[in-house]
């Protein structure tokens, strides 16, 4: 069996040399092109961590199928604050969703053992969909718009939701766990 070369010299070196004894090449027995592997590898990874992040889970979702009404909020359109009766929810959650987005956003925070990351825009709002239970008359206001960092570091997407009584005009619930819509 033949010992390795250094590949800058050419001449016999140990296979756990970290100097080459003739020319002082360091590492001689590595091969330049080890580098670059290593480099592609990472490039690699880190092209397909952006294309997650940047184009997202491509799964359908499954519907929902339930007798309370489960809709997400339209684009932001002018209302008025009075003009809501009881059986239109698309109307109550534009009058009361910037009532209830702050003091979620307060619960949510609390609710976080380390770090949390907001990561809501001007197309994505803290609360993003809702379920309104007519008899009861409570509104269920659902996000997943924060990131939780674990002890590792670690951070995971959070599904939150607010339960807002239209009687009381007061959250009245609170849940949140891990997962996203």
């Amino acid at each position: 069996m033949t010992s390795p070369s250094c590949w800058k010299c050419k001449k016999s070196v140990d296979k756990n040399a970290k100097l080459c004894p003739y020319c002082a090449t360091k590492y001689p027995v590595a091969r330049p092109w080890q580098g670059c592997l290593f480099l592609i590898v990472i490039a690699a990874i880190l092209i397909s961590v952006s294309y997650h992040f940047l184009f997202g889970d491509s799964k359908p979702t499954q519907p929902q199928t339930t007798t309370e009404s489960v809709s997400k909020p339209p684009e932001n359109k002018p209302h008025k604050q009075n003009d809501c009766n009881l059986n239109d929810d698309q109307c109550l959650f534009n009058k009361y969703s910037y009532d209830v987005a702050y003091p979620c956003q307060k619960l949510v925070e609390k609710s976080a053992r380390y770090e949390y990351e907001w990561t809501d825009g001007m197309f994505h709002p803290v609360l993003s969909r809702y379920v309104y239970n007519r008899k009861k008359e409570l509104m269920v206001f659902m996000g997943d718009q924060v990131k939780f960092t674990n002890a590792f570091n670690a951070k995971s997407t959070m599904i939150y939701s607010c339960t807002f009584s239209i009687k009381q005009k007061r959250i009245v619930d609170f849940s949140i766990e891990e997962g996203k819509f």
